[in-house]
């Protein structure tokens, strides 16, 4: 039915890195940028994440189309709330009568948002 792409210069990895650093701050951890000073750098504890899906896709049904996008990532760092680690993974989906473009984009960063929400929360009980 035809490809959907990521606008020119935009990477999953990105998305996904944006949506764990949003999760990260709502949760109450102060997150490092590249314009961060040397001694903050110092004392940060790295966090990696390993992106184990990432998919959207569309499902037809009688009365209308669904898309769909799921996410799944491993976070790991010496960190109280991450443990021996930490997977996180969201599902969403959208009815619809007809799927245009710019479908597959609010889909896909509505799923991100819920995402960042999720992870928030997962750290949030893991601190308690």
């Amino acid at each position: 039915m035809g490809d959907v792409l990521l606008p020119e210069g935009e990477t999953v990895a990105n998305q996904v890195k944006e949506a764990i650093t949003t999760g990260f701050r709502r949760a109450g951890y102060r997150v490092l940028d590249g314009s961060s000073n040397a001694t903050d750098a110092a004392q940060a504890i790295p966090v990696t994440a390993d992106i184990l899906e990432f998919w959207t896709w569309m499902q037809p049904g009688f009365w209308q189309l669904t898309l769909h996008n799921r996410i799944k990532v491993t976070l790991k760092g010496d960190l109280p709330a991450l443990g021996n680690g930490m997977t996180v993974e969201h599902h969403y989906q959208d009815g619809m009568q007809m799927v245009l473009d710019n479908d597959w984009p609010q889909t896909a960063g509505q799923s991100l948002t819920e995402f960042a929400d999720e992870l928030r929360l997962r750290l949030q009980q893991a601190a308690k």
